[in-house]
């Protein structure tokens, strides 16, 4: 018999819900920008529960139940069926640490972006410089002592301190992912190959999960968005960069 209930979207609400249903309940989440918070509140109280991949759930149903858009009854029935594509989930202190490393690298990308805004105010003020790197102290010291029309004076000297604010935060995040990395064994182990730092060697391992769910190195590659993507059609075949991974 289908049941349909509202919950008000709070963890409180969430864990009273929940914690009504029997032990052998089997939940189903749609893996998206909220299933994260939904997924750990189930997790503590240790119920069995499965994340859904919403492209290929969307195709199954399409091509096995034939109904409208997939909502909550078919994400059960493709369950029921063994039909449900199931994506992947770390462990908590996996995905934590991923976290950490996101951290890492989303402050560098925006690190690089400051950057670039500076590159162009200079060029737009038609300023050159002989630098092999603008952003070391020599360059910090030439840019600070420059006078710019006033429209582009505060612009320059924000950007510098914002820069200097990222720098610092990079540097705190970094000493914390350095210390984790020497405290795991196949951190250390990576840290050996030449070109791999202490960001790379957690990173890598933290991003597979359990390298045991590839079957071999072809499959794992594939994943990664190592292997370059084919196309065939019309007897031509196209070869395409390769794709890049991302999941929850």
């Amino acid at each position: 018999m289908e049941q349909r209930t509202r919950i008000e979207n709070n963890p409180q609400a969430l864990r009273e819900f929940l914690g009504g249903l029997p032990k052998q309940a089997h939940l189903v989440i749609e893996a998206g920008y909220h299933w994260q918070p939904f997924y750990e509140v189930v997790e503590q109280l240790d119920l069995a529960v499965s994340l859904a991949q919403p492209l290929k759930v969307k195709l199954i149903a399409e091509a096995r139940i034939k109904t409208d858009a997939p909502g909550a009854a078919t994400l059960a029935h493709l369950l029921r069926l063994n039909y449900l594509p199931i994506a992947y989930i770390n462990p908590r202190e996996v995905r934590d640490l991923r976290e950490i490393l996101r951290h890492r690298a989303r402050l560098v990308k925006t690190q690089t972006m400051v950057k670039n805004r500076i590159h162009a105010l200079l060029a737009k003020n038609g300023i050159r410089h002989q630098f092999s790197d603008l952003f070391g102290k020599a360059g910090r010291r030439f840019m600070k002592g420059l006078h710019l029309r006033p429209c582009y004076e505060p612009a320059l000297q924000q950007l510098l301190a914002l820069l200097g604010t990222l720098q610092m935060l990079i540097e705190d995040v970094t000493e914390v992912i350095e210390k984790e990395a020497k405290a795991t064994p196949e951190a250390r182990l990576l840290a050996t190959i030449p070109g791999v730092g202490y960001y790379s060697a957690l990173f890598i391992p933290a991003e597979i999960g359990d390298i045991n769910r590839f079957p071999n190195g072809k499959k794992l590659c594939s994943w990664a968005g190592l292997v370059p993507s084919t196309d065939s059609s019309g007897g031509r075949t196209y070869h395409g960069h390769p794709l890049t991974h991302s999941g929850p």
